[in-house]
């Protein structure tokens, strides 16, 4: 039996420049696909209730804050998500955050912990996609898993989401894809499946080497 539960060696040789590097943006690339995501918010609060909610926010905001100038180290969170492969289905179960849907502030940003924060959201997306092409990669390699989890972690420091501390960064400092795999096969066949599974993840590649956002309104 072997197991792999490190990205492949190009992932680890600089991290900062394999997370931080920019692509170009071109509107219409020759055999590429765009997708657009639409959000419905439907007001379900009272004005009174609104107000409240707003009030306790504010209040566990301040909190946080006060909590993070005196305390720097607690703002420095491991965000993760987490996945089981289906490799009948070519699938992916998404096992940790198991509340996806809706989303919304994490607690250490001031929310009461009902919701998936959006962050493991994205690292959900990521845990989607490499599971799902570790299972079509290993389907075609005539690898026989017989399991696969898939782990993305990803550092954050909230005194910078919340404007304690203006030096602090506001996104993932650094982003981690671990797969747990039980398989019989060469350490080569294992390398192998990784690479390919690097090479073709979406999500992975998207977040490896990221384009310019456009940010508009309308």
């Amino acid at each position: 039996m072997s197991n792999r539960t490190s990205p492949p060696k190009e992932d680890r040789a600089n991290p900062k420049t394999n997370h931080g590097g920019h692509g170009r943006f071109d509107p219409n690339p020759a055999g590429c696909f765009a997708v657009t995501i639409h959000c419905e918010f439907k007001p379900t609060l009272t004005h009174k209730n609104l107000m409240s909610k707003i009030t306790a926010l504010k209040a566990a905001q301040a909190a946080l804050k006060e909590h993070y100038r005196a305390n720097p180290a607690a703002a420095l969170l491991t965000l993760s998500a987490e996945g089981r492969v289906d490799f009948g289905n070519l699938a992916v179960e998404i096992t940790r955050p198991a509340f996806l849907n809706p989303a919304g502030l994490h607690p250490s940003g001031g929310g009461d912990g009902t919701f998936a924060c959006p962050v493991e959201v994205m690292l959900a997306g990521l845990v989607s996609c490499a599971g799902v092409t570790l299972a079509a990669v290993a389907t075609s390699m005539k690898l026989a898993v017989r399991s696969a989890v898939v782990r993305a972690e990803g550092d954050c420091d909230f005194r910078g989401t919340l404007a304690v501390d203006r030096a602090a960064p506001v996104g993932l400092t650094a982003l981690r894809l671990i797969f747990q795999l039980d398989v019989d096969a060469s350490q080569e066949s294992i390398d192998k499946l990784i690479e390919l599974t690097h090479r073709y993840c979406v999500v992975h590649r998207t977040l490896y080497a990221p384009p310019q956002i456009e940010v508009r309104v309308g």
